[in-house]
């Protein structure tokens, strides 16, 4: 008898466990249905931000072209936002004009070009090197004043220990005196 009351015993401890464990899972429930709500509520404020950063861009675009009309510039107070979201606005009557100015010839615009690795060099074939090193430079309107520091950044292995040892005892190397004595 006393078997059958240990056992009856376990059960209801068993029991009990199980109803804490039931717990447990719904506040834990409770919990990841707030975290998706939080997570929905800051991607909607993420998407009225990027909206109104994308517009305030756009406006500063436009300010610094000259080609909006007069009297179309909406400060940038004027944006309203209630609970992370933008409000709408009516539409203004008039439309905005925008024009691009034109491209300089001496550079590209960063932002259409593709993002280009710097070269990298491990010693061997140091003219292909530079080559594509004066071309990079050239692409992304790199000062002439960095373009031994941005090189040698990207020097791997030999190279770069070549070039441990050469700085000290070169300073204030220009980009001629460099190219020459990596051929070399």
């Amino acid at each position: 008898m006393d078997n059958f009351d240990l056992l009856f015993t376990r059960m209801n401890d068993i029991g009990i466990i199980q109803q804490e464990v039931k717990q447990q899972l719904a506040d834990t429930n409770l919990k990841m249905a707030q975290c998706t709500a939080d997570q929905q509520f800051i991607a909607q404020q993420m998407c009225a931000n990027g909206q109104a950063v994308a517009q305030l861009t756009l406006r500063h675009f436009e300010r610094e072209a000259g080609s909006v009309s007069a009297g179309s510039v909406i400060a940038d107070d004027e944006i309203e936002f209630e609970n992370g979201k933008q409000k709408a606005k009516p539409e203004p009557s008039h439309q905005y004009k925008f024009t691009k100015p034109p491209p300089k010839p001496e550079s590209l615009p960063h932002h259409t070009l593709p993002k280009m690795h710097f070269p990298s060099s491990d010693g061997t074939q140091p003219k292909i090197w530079l080559d594509k090193c004066h071309y990079y430079f050239s692409i992304y309107s790199i000062p002439k004043s960095l373009w031994v520091e941005a090189a040698t950044m990207h020097l791997e292995r030999n190279a770069a220990k070549w070039w441990q040892t050469y700085k000290l005892t070169h300073t204030a190397v220009t980009w001629q005196q460099f190219s020459a004595d990596v051929q070399e």
